[in-house]
């Protein structure tokens, strides 16, 4: 017998439920269907710009001194947050930057807010990076981010590296990763070997490039004595990223703008080897891993730069590499092609962690657990 008290919960969501590229669905619509399970009320405002914060908003109003269609659909939307926020119980804001005025109210009507959020929002992003910012709005997008989390009962954070940050200014915090849905992604029934080596890669475009730089000089030289071909999957029309691999005689390049997501499973399947290759900055130590997690759930060796939490999901030389130099991409890659056998027990093992530390099922129970220890 179930014997937790039961709870409703209002969600304010980073996306909807059918975007794949919006940490919303992950986060949140797909929970939707456990918690109603397990008897609670739930209801989602979907926010459809996980990186526009309410500031931006005001900026516009002044500059133009009228509002995009849009922008009347989000202040409807924080209307309907605010006056909604008495009758639940709890009131999650996933991802979204709120100003100090609309907390100030929801605090007032609702003593349980919670904050989850995935990213390093405390350092500014752009599609290419951060170099460009000034200190100026660097101290200004960090002081903005710390100086709201006070106004929240519980911070969610998607790893570890999220959390200590945040501590200093709240300490009540608890860490779930964004899931992965493991009936969905699974091992395939049939040992999917194919020739060439294929070197796999999904993401969300140019805001990648330098990330994706990481690679090219390893495939180059590795390409050499295998063949292989690199398939990026979300290039987004990018030139810069077809450039970057359109330029060898040795390696064949697949470069994929976007697929449905009804084969994008089966896409990942087909890799020989999963790469996550990341740069190291401050933006980058706050990402989830998500990648990873996606090519580790199908079986998929997995190579990955050892930033941020991929140290923690990936046991470097058993559920997979983790590589900072050219020479050790080119090692890494090496062994993976030169012993079947290690690939297929590297998949293994990565898929046991994704089913015991990173599947929904374990994410949605800790999340239902979570949340209801702030109301019993």
């Amino acid at each position: 017998m179930d014997n937790t008290k039961k709870f409703s919960v209002l969600f304010l969501a980073a996306g909807t439920a059918g975007d794949y590229k919006l940490s919303g669905k992950f986060r949140v619509f797909n929970y939707v269907p456990y918690f109603l399970k397990r008897g609670c009320r739930v209801n989602v405002i979907s926010w459809n710009n996980e990186y526009k914060d309410l500031d931006s908003t005001i900026k516009e109003f002044n500059k133009n001194r009228f509002f995009r269609s849009d922008t009347l659909l989000k202040i409807w939307k924080l209307i309907l947050l605010i006056c909604s926020s008495p009758f639940y119980d709890i009131v999650v804001i996933q991802r979204t930057r709120l100003p100090k005025v609309v907390l100030y109210f929801l605090k007032t009507l609702n003593k349980n807010l919670v904050y989850d959020f995935d990213d390093a929002l405390f350092v500014p992003f752009s599609g290419l990076g951060i170099s460009e910012w000034s200190d100026s709005n660097k101290d200004e997008i960090r002081k903005k981010f710390f100086s709201m989390l006070p106004y929240y009962k519980l911070v969610i954070a998607g790893n570890s590296y999220l959390a200590e940050k945040v501590r200093p200014v709240n300490s009540h915090i608890s860490v779930i990763p964004t899931p992965v849905d493991t009936s969905q992604y699974t091992i395939p029934e049939e040992n999917i070997n194919p020739s060439p080596t294929i070197i796999g890669w999904v993401g969300a475009g140019e805001q990648h490039i330098e990330h994706l730089r990481i690679l090219l000089e390893p495939i180059r030289n590795i390409s050499k004595k295998y063949p292989i071909t690199i398939r990026i999957i979300g290039a987004m029309g990018s030139k810069k990223i077809r450039e970057l691999f359109s330029h060898s005689d040795t390696f064949t390049a697949e470069i994929i703008d976007s697929i449905p997501q009804d084969i994008f499973i089966d896409e990942i399947k087909k890799f020989t080897i999963g790469v996550m290759p990341l740069v190291d900055d401050e933006w980058s130590r706050g990402k989830c891993g998500y990648k990873a997690l996606l090519y580790m759930a199908c079986g998929v060796p997995t190579i990955a730069s050892p930033v941020g939490v991929n140290k923690d999901i990936i046991e470097h030389g058993e559920s997979g590499f983790l590589a900072s130099t050219n020479k050790e991409w080119e090692e890494s890659i090496e062994i993976l092609l030169k012993v079947p056998e290690k690939r297929f027990q590297m998949g293994l093992k990565g898929r046991d962690i994704i089913e015991k530390r990173f599947s929904q099922r374990v994410c949605e129970q800790k999340l239902f657990e979570t949340l209801s220890s702030i109301i019993n």
